[in-house]
């Protein structure tokens, strides 16, 4: 139901700024309450406050469930390019947990402010920039660790992505690709995800939207000149990301979108869109 009434109504919040900051904040700090009973007793928070429930209308993590669900291993090594407060690696420890597998999850983010693209006057990306600053949305990511006892289950890397990928020669079965939405850095995010996933594992990518053969009457490549983290298309009335979309395209073709997600699987150097079979 949820996921109805966001597709229904992002086409226009989306072109109203005001009716869309009104309800950003209106939702931010109603979480508020709940976020300090769930410090005080020692559970995992996700919700509105720290922008901390990005999941809300969007059915990714039962599609990330789906795909854990094919792995065939008794060990299974996850990475996550980008985790803010950990709400996906949430889902996919219990998931794990759920089919009797072991585990270790690799956090990787730099947990801080970021480049601001889009509009200044946005309450979400401003206040994102706010709470990563200062700390409060790692504080977060931990305590939902610690809440879950799953932090000993987790490798934290607070570095940039390439920084740390480039140099890493770890391989996983699993890999989340959720970091910057600008193209070259989604780029060099999933050539290092190419290298180090494992024959038989899994990509998948979040804020994919739309696949590029949707978008004739747009130049991608103008867009991603500009480092535009979003933008907004009157043609197709969707609201998507042009590095994400133009990044995919050339990294492993025109694959298809399922919930703003893309999903491939790796077989003998090759990657298969998975989206089809979920």
């Amino acid at each position: 139901m949820l996921h109805i009434i966001r597709t229904l109504i992002e086409p226009i919040i989306s072109k109203n700024l005001l009716i869309l900051n009104l309800i950003s904040r209106i939702r931010y700090y109603i979480g508020y309450p709940r976020y300090l009973f769930s410090l005080k007793f020692n559970k995992e928070y996700i919700g509105g406050y720290l922008l901390s429930d990005q999941e809300a209308g969007r059915n990714r993590q039962k599609i990330i469930k789906q795909v854990i669900r094919k792995i065939d291993k008794d060990f299974v090594r996850v990475l996550e390019i980008g985790v803010y407060c950990g709400q996906t690696t949430l889902n996919i420890s219990k998931e794990l947990k759920k089919n009797n597998k072991d585990f270790q999850i690799t956090c990787l983010d730099i947990w801080d402010e970021f480049e601001n693209t889009t509009a200044t006057n946005s309450f979400t990306h401003n206040k994102l920039v706010e709470v990563l600053k200062n700390s409060s949305v790692y504080n977060l990511f931990i305590h939902n660790l610690k809440a879950n006892s799953i932090l000993n289950k987790c490798k934290i890397i607070k570095k940039k992505s390439n920084d740390y990928l480039r140099e890493s020669n770890e391989k996983y079965d699993l890999i989340i690709v959720d970091g910057s939405h600008l193209y070259n850095e989604v780029m060099e995010d999933l050539g290092n995800s190419k290298r180090i996933v494992n024959d038989k594992g899994f990509i998948i990518g979040d804020d994919y939207e739309v696949k590029y053969s949707k978008l004739t009457n747009i130049n991608i490549a103008e867009l991603c000149k500009k480092r535009l983290d979003v933008f907004y298309d009157k043609h197709t009335k969707i609201r998507f990301h042009p590095g994400v979309t133009l990044a995919v395209y050339n990294s492993f073709g025109d694959l298809d979108e399922i919930n703003g997600l893309f999903c491939v699987q790796k077989s003998n150097n090759r990657y298969t869109d998975f989206s089809v079979s979920l």
